[in-house]
């Protein structure tokens, strides 16, 4: 009876050989605000990290790093980072359209000058753009 009981669970609830999200969905990554306190980048030309050696040059703050590094597979993906000073109000946004990551800023109204930084982990095969 135990048996029973226990294959129909089993088969109620097949095991999950999926891939990890990670290799086939392009994200923005989860920093606390004002984690990247001087970070180099740009709006239009980001900064194209492939491993955490890069990861480390890139990103001074050790803690932010590691939070970033948990979060990304080297071997599958790329890490994307965007910074530039602008509006408070600044917005990026990513959008996948027909397997390209598609990256749209919408600029702020406010006239006060902010620093910003976002940062995205896209498969390695992913094509990407700014939209205009």
């Amino acid at each position: 009876m135990m048996l029973s009981v226990a294959m129909l669970i089993l088969t109620a609830f097949p095991e999950d050989k999926t891939e990890p999200a990670s290799d086939t969905k392009a994200r923005e990554l989860k920093v606390e605000k004002g984690s990247f306190p001087s970070v180099e980048g740009a709006l239009r030309d980001p900064l194209k990290i492939t491993s955490k050696a890069e990861l480390a040059k890139a990103i001074p703050d050790v803690d932010t790093a590691a939070a970033i590094a948990k979060q990304v597979d080297f071997t599958n993906e790329v890490v994307l980072l965007f910074a530039w000073a602008g509006s408070g109000g600044d917005k990026l946004t990513m959008a996948e359209v027909k397997e390209a990551a598609v990256f749209t800023m919408a600029p702020g109204r406010t006239r006060d000058l902010r620093q910003h930084a976002k940062i995205f982990a896209l498969p390695k095969k992913m094509k990407w753009t700014m939209s205009k």
